[in-house]
C-alpha cells in the first residue's frame, strides 16, 4: 500500500513537472512553428481549461489517465481509461471548451488495469517520445518544433502541421523506426489544411 502511494505521489509531482516544461518548450518554440502567437496563447488555454475538468471529472487518476495534447484548436486525447463510457465522457468534455476546433480520440481501454506494469510501460513510453524528438532535431529539413510526439503502450501519436507531404512521411518514418514503437499514428496536416486556424 505504501509503494502504491508513493508511486501515486511521484506520478502527480512529474506531471506538474510535464505541464511546467510543457509551457516553457511551447513558449521557447512559437517562432519556428507553424502558427501564431495567438494561437499557442489559445491552445494552453484549452489544455489548461481541460487539464482542470479532467481532474475534476476523474480523468487524471492512476486508473483512468487521460491526456491533453492541442494544437490550433485541435484536441488529442490519449492515455488509458477502464470502460468505453470514460472514454466518450473525456471526448463530450473536450467538445465543450471554448474554441474547440477538433477531438480526435486515441484513448485506449484497458480493463485489467495494474500500476506497476503501467508504470513501468510509462518510463518505456517517455524513452520512445525522447529518442524520436531528439531525432526529429537533427534530421534535415524538419521544423521538429511543429511536431507533438505522444507513446501510449509504445504506439506513437503525432500531431502538428507539415509544410509537405513528405515531410509527413519523413516524420511518420523517423518515429517508425525508433527502438521500441509497435505503431505510428499519424495526426500531421498541411499548413495550407482547412482545418487550421485562420
Amino acid at each position: 500500500m505504501r509503494k502504491i502511494s508513493i508511486l501515486f505521489i511521484l506520478f502527480l509531482a512529474s506531471s506538474c513537472v510535464e505541464i511546467a516544461l510543457l509551457t516553457s518548450v511551447k513558449t521557447a518554440s512559437i517562432v519556428t512553428r507553424e502558427k501564431s502567437i495567438s494561437n499557442s496563447s489559445e491552445d494552453l488555454m484549452i489544455e489548461t481549461r481541460l487539464i482542470k475538468d479532467f481532474t475534476f471529472n476523474g480523468f487524471k487518476s492512476p486508473v483512468n489517465m487521460v491526456d491533453i495534447t492541442v494544437n490550433e484548436g485541435r484536441v488529442l486525447l490519449t492515455g488509458i481509461v477502464k470502460n468505453e463510457k470514460k472514454a466518450r465522457k473525456a471526448v463530450d468534455i473536450a467538445w465543450k471548451i471554448k474554441n474547440v476546433r477538433e477531438v480526435i480520440d486515441e484513448i485506449q481501454i484497458v480493463k485489467n488495469f495494474r500500476i506497476f506494469r503501467t508504470s513501468n510501460q510509462y518510463l518505456k513510453d517517455s524513452a520512445i517520445t525522447s529518442n524520436i524528438q531528439s531525432k526529429l532535431i537533427f534530421a534535415k529539413n524538419i521544423a521538429s518544433a511543429n511536431y507533438q510526439i505522444i507513446t501510449v503502450n509504445s504506439v506513437v501519436y503525432i500531431l502538428g502541421t507539415a509544410q509537405s507531404q513528405s515531410a509527413i512521411y519523413k516524420v511518420s518514418n523517423i518515429a517508425a523506426k525508433a527502438k521500441g514503437v509497435n505503431r505510428v499514428v499519424s495526426h500531421v496536416i498541411l499548413k495550407n489544411d482547412k482545418r487550421r486556424r485562420a
